[in-house]
């Protein structure tokens, strides 16, 4: 699909979930509710948006310590999706080394912002062992990302207030560190 097109069709997405969210702050006043519900709809299109919107609000005294280390659990433990396993690599690897993975090749046991996490023993030893494989085409997500908030940014600049926050610092500052997060890329 055309670069535009994408970045259009994120802009629009973005804007609407903010946007909705925000609404439904001013309306309950709720600031956990409004972090789960923004967390768990950034991480619907991208994890990394969620990394993104934590280090904004940290940064800038908009969250507390609490709501801090409620957003850290939930990229700790954030949301995949079956598409996320790379099957081929995973039963390769599980037949390479002779191991059975505990909860099968569909239930990880934890999933980061890069990898998924699965509980296996080896065969013949029985000793209990902790895989954790990439996310399928995760390199390519997290780029695709990063291009969209560098146009969002961009697109942001043009609103004085906005630049108060210094988002776009925020996101160039930590650019390497998210992609570099859970082992390098």
């Amino acid at each position: 699909m055309n670069r535009i097109i994408k970045e259009s069709i994120f802009m629009i997405k973005l804007f609407f979930i903010i946007s909705s969210e925000l609404f439904f702050y001013f309306i309950y006043k709720d600031l956990n509710y409004f972090i789960t519900r923004i967390s768990n709809r950034l991480a619907s299109i991208n994890i990394l948006y969620v990394k993104i919107f934590q280090a904004i609000a940290s940064n800038n005294s908009l969250i507390n310590d609490k709501i801090n280390n409620q957003l850290l659990k939930f990229t700790d433990n954030a949301p995949w999706s079956y598409s996320d396993i790379n099957y081929h690599d995973i039963i390769e690897f599980t037949n390479d080394y002779n191991l059975v993975l505990e909860s099968g090749f569909e239930k990880p046991i934890n999933s980061g912002m890069i990898s998924l996490v699965f509980k296996a023993y080896k065969k013949d030893t029985n000793e209990h062992l902790i895989i954790k494989m990439k996310r399928n085409n995760i390199e390519n997500k997290l780029n695709d990302a990063i291009q969209n908030l560098q146009t969002f940014m961009f697109l942001l600049s043009f609103f004085p207030l906005i630049n108060k926050y210094q988002i776009a610092n925020v996101i160039n500052k930590n650019r390497d560190f998210l992609l570099m997060k859970d082992g390098h890329i």
